[in-house]
C-alpha cells in the first residue's frame, strides 16, 4: 500500500495560493507562508492570518517596507488583503 504524503499547514497554504500576493512569483520553492499576526504573539497558520509571499516580499514585510493592515472576508466569500506597498500606495487584493 502506498503511503500518502502529509503536508504542513504552511505547505497547504502555498499549494492553494500558488503565487506571491505582492509580485506574482510562482516558484513553489521560493514561496513562504507569512502570518499577519506573529507566532510569538499567538498567531497561527489559519486562512485569515496567513498570506503567501515570495522570500523577497516576505523579508520586505518583516522590515516594514510592505505593511499588511489585515485580511478580510468579502461579502462574495473571497479573502481580501489590505496593504501598503514599498511606495506607500494602498492596495486591496
Amino acid at each position: 500500500m502506498k503511503k500518502s504524503k502529509k503536508y504542513s499547514k504552511q505547505q497547504c497554504i502555498k499549494l492553494i495560493d500558488k503565487e506571491c500576493l505582492f509580485c506574482g512569483e510562482d516558484k513553489y520553492v521560493l514561496l513562504d507562508a507569512h502570518r499577519i499576526y506573529p507566532g510569538e504573539l499567538g498567531g497561527t497558520y489559519t486562512p485569515r492570518n496567513t498570506i503567501t509571499s515570495c522570500a523577497n516580499c516576505h523579508r520586505k514585510m518583516h522590515s516594514g517596507i510592505i505593511r499588511v493592515i489585515g485580511k478580510y472576508l468579502s461579502t462574495s466569500g473571497q479573502w481580501m488583503v489590505n496593504y501598503f506597498d514599498e511606495n506607500n500606495i494602498e492596495h486591496w487584493k
